[in-house]
């Protein structure tokens, strides 16, 4: 099954970093490239998924906010369903992880905000809000539930303070 998948992910650090984060010159490096290298190094572990799948194409984009990054890595993969979607879940996550390590030098507040998938086949996938969340622990990656076939197939940690969670539904009659 080929398939064309979007995730994206955030990291957030205090708005007086801005320009010391923004102009790479961090003690670690230049973090943009390294961030990308590491989402495509990640896509393309087959070990670590125990399945093989065949990446026709894969991009790494960025774009700056006032106090944040948002990386999006966009897929066209042949292979299976399931490991597809958590491959491009994985490479946007890797991505965050590896800006975050880097960006903490300088900031020691930076955060990884979310990483959730955003489209199947170009196809923006429906987002709820969640009115109550029973906490799973003190750590979050991703404040963003994913639901496939009434199964939720990832669910990140969720702070207990967390004012904003979301259902991404991979079915679109799971979100109505």
């Amino acid at each position: 099954m080929q398939l064309t998948v979007s995730a994206k992910g955030t990291v957030a650090f205090r708005p007086d970093k801005f320009e010391l984060v923004s102009s790479e010159k961090l003690p670690k490096g230049p973090f943009l490239e390294t961030a990308r290298l590491s989402a495509f190094l990640a896509a393309k572990r087959d070990s670590f998924f125990g399945t093989k799948v065949f990446i026709n194409h894969m991009e790494v984009n960025h774009h700056w906010g006032p106090s944040e990054l948002t990386f999006t890595v966009r897929m066209v993969v042949d292979g299976n369903y399931d490991d597809i979607i958590r491959r491009v879940w994985f490479a946007a996550f890797t991505c965050c992880i590896t800006c975050y390590d880097m960006v903490k030098a300088v900031d020691p507040d930076a955060i990884i905000e979310d990483v959730s998938l955003l489209s199947i086949n170009d196809k923006t996938l429906p987002v709820k809000p969640l009115q109550q969340v029973n906490p799973v622990s003190d750590v979050a990656f991703s404040p963003t539930v994913i639901i496939s076939g009434g199964k939720t197939i990832h669910a990140g940690a969720v702070l207990p303070n967390q004012s904003k969670i979301y259902v991404r539904c991979l079915d679109h009659e799971q979100c109505e």
